[in-house]
């Protein structure tokens, strides 16, 4: 099984995904690097690391998926155990530790709020990609988006994977591109600058979807032509490869977040497929080991947590760095400094949390699976 594997150099991608857009929220209200234009306009694209969160999921969930049905060994029930015990637990605990955190950080007893007590709510059953939110920025839009996919995908993948492969092929084909067509609709129905782009644009479920189709497509490309990409390995990566370097490139060099057409209409579906590529690369060329295995993997492992309480993470550390220090927030050497400590604190926090939180449900969820075999 192609997705039983381990694949050092995905962990590694996963990696560079936290790294992103933890240097994007980082940098969004903490430092203004005019003394380093290039260096802050890097930094300002790191929101791009959520699109490579999501093609990495529907890569591995998604092939999960297809490699389940191909064996015959499908299970609605297994696929929302396995994805209920990864995300819920440490997500709730989040949102608790969130109340305490606005608690004592307001000196006042938020769930008396009728407005947090809204947003509690729209949390807690995953709409806050449609619904504004204010509690940790809004930040978990992401995972919503996520949760919304994979409640349809799997019984999508169920009625259109049949004996002939190009059947899937052609569903994620179309899909995908009904989602470039809802972004084209939408910006002419929705022309406005004075609309939330991050609303309309940016977060919602039917607008960022194709981004992990993308990533089921890699999957489904790399189950069925695995063997024959190997056997011209030169080619096919100068093709993957290039692909990669065309989509991102467009995307880092006139993309940006806020109104315009490239950003609203293109932008995305070219980051999905500049993604969708380089994981289908890296996990088609993919070796057993890789030098600083050691250094990225605990990272991959950890993201998830880091994902949820980095942002909580960086007021407390910013108020504490603002109080004792005084930095210059203009110099880029100071924000890699003041960023490897911020990062090694989240790193840290985040490993505990995954000891104590997210490895007992994993294990919790194995015996579980194992006891439903029998």
């Amino acid at each position: 099984m192609l997705f039983k594997k381990n694949y050092p150099e995905l962990d590694l991608l996963r990696a560079i995904a936290i790294v992103l857009v933890m240097l994007f929220h980082f940098q969004q209200t903490t430092f203004n690097l005019t003394g380093s234009p290039y260096f802050s306009k890097f930094l300002d694209r790191g929101y791009h690391g959520v699109d490579l969160f999501f093609v990495l999921s529907g890569f591995l969930i998604g092939g999960q998926l297809i490699e389940s049905l191909r064996a015959g060994r499908f299970s609605f029930k297994e696929f929302y155990i396995k994805r209920f015990f990864r995300i819920a637990p440490a997500y709730y605990m989040a949102i608790m530790v969130s109340v305490l955190y606005y608690s004592v950080w307001t000196n006042m007893f938020v769930l008396r709020d009728d407005h947090f007590l809204k947003e509690f709510f729209i949390h807690i059953f995953y709409l806050q990609d449609y619904i504004p939110v204010l509690t940790q920025a809004g930040l978990y839009w992401s995972l919503a988006v996520e949760e919304q996919f994979y409640i349809l995908i799997p019984g999508l993948i169920f009625i259109f994977h049949g004996r002939r492969e190009g059947r899937l092929f052609g569903f994620l084909l179309l899909f995908i591109l009904a989602g470039f067509s809802m972004k084209v609709f939408i910006y002419d129905l929705l022309l406005d600058p004075s609309k939330e782009w991050s609303l309309y644009f940016y977060r919602p479920l039917h607008m960022r979807f194709d981004s992990l189709l993308l990533g089921v497509f890699s999957a489904l490309a790399f189950i069925t032509y695995r063997d024959k990409l190997r056997q011209s390995a030169i080619a096919y990566k100068v093709a993957l490869y290039s692909v990669t370097a065309v989509c991102l490139g467009l995307t880092l060099f006139y993309g940006s977040f806020g109104h315009g057409y490239f950003n609203s209409v293109w932008q995305f579906i070219l980051s999905g497929i500049g993604f969708s590529t380089l994981v289908l690369a890296t996990a088609t060329f993919s070796k057993p080991e890789m030098p600083l295995q050691w250094l990225f993997k605990p990272v991959a492992r950890f993201s998830y947590a880091m994902y949820l309480y980095h942002m909580m993470i960086k007021v407390i550390f910013i108020n504490f760095l603002a109080r004792y220090f005084t930095v210059d927030n203009t110099l880029a050497i100071n924000y890699l400094i003041v960023f490897a400590v911020y990062f090694a604190v989240v790193f840290l926090l985040c490993g505990v949390h995954y000891l104590l939180i997210e490895n007992p449900f994993l294990n919790f969820r194995k015996r579980l699976l194992s006891r439903m075999q029998y």
